[in-house]
C-alpha cells in the first residue's frame, strides 16, 4: 500500500482512461504515446506536482501494480 496525494493520482487516472500508458526512466517518467494524451493543464499540473507524480509511478512499477490498484 501506499500513500499518495489523492489530486496526483486522480490526474493520473483521468489520463490513463484516455488511453495513456506510463512507465519510469532513468530521468523520471514516460507517457505512451508521447504526443496528444496530455493537455496544457495536465502538463502544468505534472510539472507542478512531478516529484509527487515520480514517486507514485515508480512505487505502482515496483510493486507491479496498476494505478488503480495504487
Amino acid at each position: 500500500m501506499i500513500v499518495a496525494a489523492r489530486d496526483v493520482l486522480q490526474r493520473l487516472w483521468e489520463i490513463e482512461a484516455r488511453g495513456a500508458s506510463f512507465s519510469t526512466t532513468e530521468s523520471g517518467f514516460a507517457i505512451t504515446p508521447p504526443h496528444g494524451m496530455l493537455t496544457r493543464d495536465d502538463r502544468a499540473f505534472l510539472l507542478a506536482h512531478l516529484d509527487e507524480t515520480e514517486r507514485i509511478l515508480k512505487c505502482v512499477e515496483d510493486n507491479a501494480q496498476s494505478l488503480y490498484e495504487a
